[in-house]
C-alpha cells in the first residue's frame, strides 16, 4: 500500500482524505455548528461514518462526535489529539 493510499494511517486515499478533511474543517472552530452545511461529496463517500458524526455534531453540538470525526482522519487515542495536525 502506498502512503497516498493510507493518509495518516486513516485507510483513506489522498483524494478521499482531502474531501473529508474539507468537510471537517469548517466545524473545527464553529461557534454555531448548526449554521455549517455538510458539503456534497462523491457518491462513494456519501454514507461515510465521518459525515454521520459531523451531522450529529451539527445537530446537537456533541463534542464527542466532533472528536470521533477527527480521529477518522488522524487516528489517535488522545481526546482531540488530531486537532494540532488538522489545523496546521
Amino acid at each position: 500500500m502506498k502512503d497516498s493510499d493510507n493518509v495518516y494511517d486513516s485507510g483513506l486515499n489522498n483524494a478521499d482524505w482531502r474531501v473529508l478533511h474539507s468537510a471537517l474543517w469548517p466545524f473545527i472552530h464553529a461557534d454555531n455548528p448548526t449554521e455549517i452545511s455538510i458539503p456534497n461529496v462523491p457518491k462513494h463517500l456519501s454514507n461515510h461514518p465521518m459525515l454521520r458524526l459531523l451531522a450529529q455534531y451539527r445537530l446537537n453540538g456533541d463534542d464527542a462526535a466532533l472528536d470521533q470525526a477527527g480521529r477518522i482522519l488522524f487516528p489517535t487515542d488522545e481526546r482531540f489529539g488530531w486537532y494540532v495536525v488538522a489545523t496546521k
